[in-house]
């Protein structure tokens, strides 16, 4: 006797939804996603890195944390832990905080956002206001950079982000917008006025159309 034989494997972990013929697993929380079978599996996979904080008086907003989405990916039946990033804390003071970094193991890395600086800063140091998506800047000869689509591997193959906006001025003015994973954050349009936050990038994983990870505004 020859034959074909459809295997249909027992996939868990996550909060499970159905769309159609398509079981949905979304992780809000650390946990593990594992499989019953000894083949690899072909999904479409979406990892979202936390968004950074926005900096405080005139300072700049927040960027988004990268995305890493594909379709039609070839993952493997080993048992998957899944971390997910946490967002920035922002602070009075200058303790804001950048975004957490999202995995799927050591396969996927979504890149936290970099977190917005308080007004007239414009440290020689990228790092960590470069991120997933870029911060806003408070001067406007700094634009901060968009570190998801250079990630090594598939986690920058199949990786999306954007850079932050520039401030008004090099003092104490408003601060530029931040990056959000589909359009750059704007630049801040006068000193009272800052950048808004780019957009986010649709994305339809789970059954329906949602945007995620729009960029923080920048402040005066």
């Amino acid at each position: 006797y020859s034959g074909t034989q459809t295997v249909t494997p027992s996939v868990t972990g996550g909060n499970i939804t159905t769309d159609g013929n398509y079981k949905v697993h979304t992780f809000t929380g650390a946990g593990t996603q594992t499989y019953d079978s000894d083949y690899t599996q072909t999904v479409d996979v979406m990892v979202v890195g936390g968004g950074g904080s926005g900096g405080r008086h005139g300072g700049s907003g927040g960027g988004a944390g990268g995305m890493v989405y594909a379709t039609g990916y070839s993952l493997s039946d080993a048992a998957h832990t899944i971390t997910v990033g946490a967002k920035g804390v922002g602070n009075t003071g200058t303790s804001n905080t950048a975004g957490g970094d999202s995995s799927v193991g050591s396969l996927l890395t979504g890149k936290g956002g970099g977190k917005g600086i308080n007004t007239g800063n414009n440290p020689a140091a990228a790092e960590p206001w470069n991120g997933g998506c870029g911060a806003g800047s408070a001067n406007q000869a700094k634009v901060f950079t968009q570190t998801q689509t250079s990630q090594p591997g598939d986690s920058g193959t199949y990786g999306f982000g954007k850079n932050g906006g520039a401030g008004y001025s090099t003092g104490d003015f408003a601060g530029g917008g931040g990056g959000g994973i589909g359009v750059v954050g704007s630049d801040a349009l006068s000193n009272l006025t800052g950048g808004a936050g780019g957009n986010g990038k649709t994305v339809s994983i789970s059954g329906s159309a949602v945007i995620y990870g729009g960029g923080g505004g920048g402040s005066h």
